[in-house]
């Protein structure tokens, strides 16, 4: 349903160039499906674990590194563009 609405949002915007769009779109699809399957699994399967404990620790790496690689490109771009 939610990608539906996106769909419908931006529809005037959308080109769809096979060899790019179709990589993407099946990378995050795939990443909404593998996530579906873990979180049906732990609580199948996990017992007393929480799922939020089984995401937490990768979002949050993935939420510092991130953040620290934005501050070190950005200030090099920044530099770039405006001195």
């Amino acid at each position: 349903m939610g990608f539906v609405g996106l769909i419908i949002i931006f529809s005037a915007g959308l080109s769809f160039d096979m060899n790019i769009n179709l990589w993407g779109m099946s990378a995050i699809f795939l990443s909404a499906a593998l996530q579906a399957i873990v979180v049906v699994v732990m609580k199948k399967y996990g017992g007393e674990l929480h799922v939020l404990s089984m995401n937490f620790i990768p979002v949050l790496i993935g939420g510092v590194s991130l953040t620290l690689a934005g501050f070190v490109l950005e200030r090099f771009l920044f530099l770039a563009v405006f001195h």
